[in-house]
């Protein structure tokens, strides 16, 4: 039985290579049936959630979804679920509907770009193309500068604040 498993995932993976790469015809602009399926690790319903946008115009927009995130600067689907995870400075919250019992998230791609410029450490090869790109560019270079130095002011404020005062509990 579990040498049969092995072969549904080959033809589940194989059917989804499929329809990413040849169910394309009504996209304008296809996506890489190989960044989706063998670095980003989706499904073809992963890969259909991806906005039908040039690979340039995608990096540009403020919000973007978990998939795109993906698509975009390389990383695994399950990666990029983890940084939402992680980071909440990053994320915007929103109720698809008012009855709605969890939000959607998304990410705020242009605060990303601007906290990872001056990084060089755990970066992908994709973003390394895309900040190559932004240096290159002097006037975006500025603006995602001074969006990085609003980031790190507000992390300075938040570490100047005290959680309790002990001042409360000397006078009493």
């Amino acid at each position: 039985m579990n040498g049969n498993l092995g072969v549904y995932q080959k033809m589940a993976k194989q059917r989804d290579f499929e329809q990413i790469t040849t169910h394309q015809h009504c996209r304008l602009y296809p996506l890489d049936g190989y960044i989706t399926m063998n670095v980003c690790k989706m499904s073809s319903t992963q890969a259909g959630r991806i906005r039908d946008m040039s690979l340039s115009d995608l990096q540009q927009q403020e919000f973007v979804s978990p998939e795109e995130f993906a698509y975009i600067t390389g990383r695994t689907y399950k990666a990029a679920k983890n940084i939402m995870d992680r980071n909440e400075s990053l994320l915007i919250k929103e109720y698809a509907t008012p009855d709605a019992t969890r939000p959607k998230r998304f990410i705020r791609l242009q605060h990303y770009w601007a906290a990872i410029i001056n990084n060089k450490a755990s970066l992908t090869p994709r973003e390394h193309l895309f900040i190559n790109e932004i240096r290159n560019n002097k006037t975006l270079y500025r603006e995602m500068m001074k969006i990085n130095l609003k980031i790190r002011e507000g992390r300075e404020v938040s570490k100047k604040k005290p959680r309790y005062s002990h001042q409360s509990q000397s006078a009493a």
